[in-house]
């Protein structure tokens, strides 16, 4: 046979296979050993990984105290597992333990430089931080979680809360615009808008806002305030927007509810401005009666006895007031009115003085609240609450917001003005030498 034949060529073919066959089951015995060693690893990880598994899972239904027990219990063999030490410190937030969860969290942080991407732990941080009253640094770990959960009402809530808390109320009607977008949470982010107009002295914004919520829910119920304290609210912008009549019916309602010397004296105004003088005055003298130092009240009673030449009834009405820690210059002006008409000169002549220097003060205060209405940075609205602080002669609390500014910025003209200022107790740099500070 020749060797070109098919035999010959059948049989070079066969020993090809056979010399190349050793080769191939080496190659996947290879493979095989390498699947199973992954296998293995991953089994192994699995393994070891099923305690903070189920530690999360016990989060997950709550069961904060058995994922703390099975926390500690992991911890005490791998102490330094950020993954254990964050289900620990979720666990503290969950008992309510939170400064040790805030110390832990911290911790967790450094060892880590820079905390992990964990979601879960933001979220259970910033818990623990608003229950804290740490506005500031609740703020920045929501604000880190609105980036990656922005229509999330879980985090747009208690940010904007961290807002009006350090009343940054520019940031916060933004934060509560976002939340009315979303759906059921209009009347909630209405209700924190109005209450940021409320703080801010914007009555007509904040009465829009009441009555964006009253269209629909009549009875304020199902709002994250109680109806009473709505109620109250409500009717006091109501009033100053110019609505007497609404703010008479909405301020009732305050009353039956949570009876107080302020809602009451609110409502003594609306009756009087629907001319219902009767009714006003009764509604006053039942302000002193629930709270016997009511300056609305007792400043409404004082003029209407002097509307009537009763100077005596007015002084009986007022002089409650005269050693009040915090006298407005509007009592203070009662009083120099008094004493005008009973014709003592020295005792008017001394009042008066205390008027001029009552209004210097309040409008200080004014001009800082307007300020610190629209600011957007924390580096000015510390400012001016420092300053707002030294001028009611809270010194310690003022220096100890200097301190933290002069961290940043110590080489800051303006603030070391103040500083020095608060330092000697002395005068306060003028409000428009602030109008060179730049934040």
């Amino acid at each position: 046979m020749s060797q070109g034949s098919p035999s010959t060529g059948s049989k070079s073919k066969a020993r090809l296979r056979r010399r190349k066959r050793p080769l191939y089951h080496i190659v996947m015995l290879l493979l095989a050993a390498s699947v199973a060693t992954s296998i293995g690893i991953f089994g192994f990880a699995w393994w070891q990984d099923r305690p903070l598994r189920d530690i999360a899972g016990l989060l997950d239904k709550n069961d904060f105290q058995e994922a703390m027990i099975q926390s500690d219990r992991f911890l005490s063999r791998h102490p330094r597992d950020t993954r254990a030490q964050i289900l620990k410190a979720r666990s503290l937030t969950g008992l309510n333990r939170h400064s040790s969860a805030d110390y832990l969290l911290q911790q967790v942080a450094l060892q880590s430089n820079g905390f992990p991407d964990d979601a879960a732990a933001l979220r259970s941080w910033s818990v623990s931080l608003l229950h804290l009253e740490q506005w500031s640094r609740a703020e920045s770990i929501l604000e880190t979680l609105a980036i990656n959960f922005p229509d999330d009402p879980e985090i747009l809530y208690p940010l904007t809360i961290t807002q009006i808390r350090q009343k940054k109320y520019a940031n916060a009607l933004a934060t509560a615009k976002r939340l009315s977008a979303i759906p059921d949470y209009d009347q909630q982010a209405a209700v924190m808008s109005g209450t940021i107009y409320h703080d801010q002295g914007n009555s007509r914004d904040a009465a829009a806002a009441w009555e964006s919520i009253l269209s629909t829910n009549p009875d304020a119920s199902d709002l994250q305030i109680a109806p009473g304290e709505f109620f109250a609210m409500a009717g006091e912008d109501f009033l100053d927007a110019g609505s007497p009549a609404e703010s008479a019916r909405l301020l009732e309602k305050s009353a039956a509810l949570l009876p107080s010397g302020r809602t009451f004296a609110l409502l003594g105004r609306a009756y009087s401005q629907t001319e219902q003088q009767d009714k006003a005055i009764q509604s006053w003298e039942m302000a002193i009666e629930v709270e016997r130092l009511n300056e609305i009240a007792r400043e409404e009673l004082a003029n209407a006895a002097l509307r009537n030449g009763d100077a005596a009834k007015a002084l009986e009405w007022i002089s409650p007031l005269q050693n009040s820690a915090n006298l407005q210059s509007s009592t203070a002006y009662i009083f120099q009115r008094i004493y005008t008409q009973l014709k003592d000169s020295e005792n008017t002549n001394r009042w008066r003085d205390r008027v001029t220097l009552l209004r210097d003060s309040e409008k200080v205060n004014s001009t800082i609240n307007e300020m610190l209405a629209v600011s957007s940075s924390p580096y000015w609205t510390g400012f001016l609450r420092a300053y707002q602080l030294a001028h009611q002669h809270q010194w310690d609390e003022a220096q100890g917001i200097i301190d933290q500014l002069k961290a940043h910025s110590p080489d800051e003209p303006v603030l070391e003005l103040l500083a020095a200022a608060v330092r000697t107790r002395g005068e306060l740099p003028a409000l428009d030498t602030l109008a060179k500070f730049k934040p």
